[in-house]
């Protein structure tokens, strides 16, 4: 592989959509190590350096397990949603914009796509399978013509909805490892607590035990971060963010 295609993991969409769920992913093992085992991340020079091409090539086995479970999850909420937000937006059903920005829109998708001849509402209606179809090719069409650097904005809402999309592929996994490290990190504490509970006590075990009790509070917020805001819903959102903002490109 060449050097140029392996830096392309850091480019802005693989940041974004890709590398930064995973790493969400797997912090809580990184915060743990890092607060119950410091000597870890200090050494010598050569340590710097294998641990530097560990990172690089972890970053990379991330961002394609992101992206695995993030099309795994991607179908199974296309089909939940009917199809794809492009391809609702487009519909003359869809109320999502107004009847004559949709009919400008279809004016201007034949335009670029050329060959390319939109339903009408009667058609929609008696082939919706067809018409689908045709959002569908029309939508592709549109995305390709879209490619260039001017459109950064678009770029921006399109890394966004991958990065929902990609952490909802890795919640599982996510939520799997902070069950885990609580467990690991809420057993001793349990079974160090003090004999007697009283002020004193507890002012004292917090005193001393202050760091677990720090992670274990880290490790159960990100738990419910995980549980109440990564849903399909936040996926939903940004991809019908993102339909939107493509097709205003055409105006």
């Amino acid at each position: 592989m060449k050097i140029v295609e392996t830096l392309n993991i850091f480019d802005s969409y693989n940041r974004v959509a890709r590398i930064y769920p995973g790493m969400l992913a797997i912090a809580p093992v990184l915060w743990t190590l890092a607060s119950l085992e410091p000597d870890l991340f200090v050494g010598s020079a050569s340590r710097v350096v294998v641990s530097g091409s560990c990172f690089l090539g972890s970053l990379t086995l991330l961002a394609s397990i992101a992206r695995w479970r993030g099309k795994h999850v991607e179908s199974v909420l296309v089909q939940k949603w009917g199809g794809w937000p492009t391809t609702a937006i487009l519909r003359h059903s869809d109320r999502t914009i107004d009847s004559f920005t949709k009919a400008r829109y279809h004016q201007e998708l034949e335009k670029i796509c050329v060959g390319l001849k939109l339903p009408s509402e009667d058609q929609e209606k008696q082939s919706p399978s067809d018409a689908d179809a045709r959002y569908r090719s029309a939508t592709k069409c549109l995305i390709e013509k879209r490619r260039e650097d001017k459109y950064h904005l678009l770029h921006k809402e399109n890394a966004l909805y991958g990065f929902r999309r990609n952490l909802l592929g890795l919640k599982p996994a996510a939520l799997v490892i902070l069950v885990v490290l609580t467990s690991l990190i809420a057993i001793p504490l349990w079974n160090g607590a003090p004999a007697s509970i009283s002020l004193q006590t507890i002012e004292a075990d917090l005193s001393e035990r202050r760091q677990i009790y720090s992670l274990l509070i880290a490790n159960l917020c990100a738990i419910i971060i995980w549980t109440w805001a990564v849903r399909p819903g936040f996926v939903r959102q940004s991809s019908e963010e993102y339909a939107i903002a493509l097709f205003r490109t055409m105006d």
